[in-house]
């Protein structure tokens, strides 16, 4: 009896064990997935974002992402880019897949802006402050 309570409990511990291991392997694909078709529209191709209000997210610290998307998931990061980008975003992430999208993100090369990119940073940069000079000065002129 004492072999059969052992052998059900040891078949038990390894099924539990296989599910867990294949949710884990599910969770790395869905993460990889989810990066590349909604991460990587703000933060770029594999984490490698151009634009100054997203930041990048290749070769970031694990623990930092973690905490990062658990404050966005929970409206605790209330800064006004956190408000009207992530928050929405996070709060469809389960700890399993934050911890996932962590994993994927420390594992993209961190990798140095190319010619292009730089570029198209500059660009990025002074259409803003150009727009922002036009709407000062239509602002001034209509007084």
């Amino acid at each position: 009896m004492k072999k059969i309570i052992a052998f059900a409990a040891g078949a038990l511990l390894a099924s539990a064990t296989g599910i867990a291991l294949a949710q884990a392997q599910h969770s790395e694909q869905d993460a990889k997935t989810l990066a590349k078709d909604v991460c990587s529209a703000c933060h770029g191709p594999e984490g490698h974002s151009i634009s100054p209000v997203f930041p990048r997210l290749a070769g970031q610290q694990r623990g930092y992402i973690i905490v990062q998307l658990d404050a966005f998931r929970n409206k605790t990061r209330g800064d006004p880019n956190a408000q009207a980008y992530m928050w929405g975003m996070a709060s469809q992430l389960s700890d399993a897949m934050i911890k996932a999208l962590a994993t994927y993100y420390v594992g993209q090369a961190v990798g140095l802006m190319n010619a292009e990119q730089s570029a198209r940073s500059v660009v990025y940069d002074f259409m803003r402050d150009y727009a922002d000079a036009v709407e000062r000065l239509s602002g001034t002129l209509a007084e």
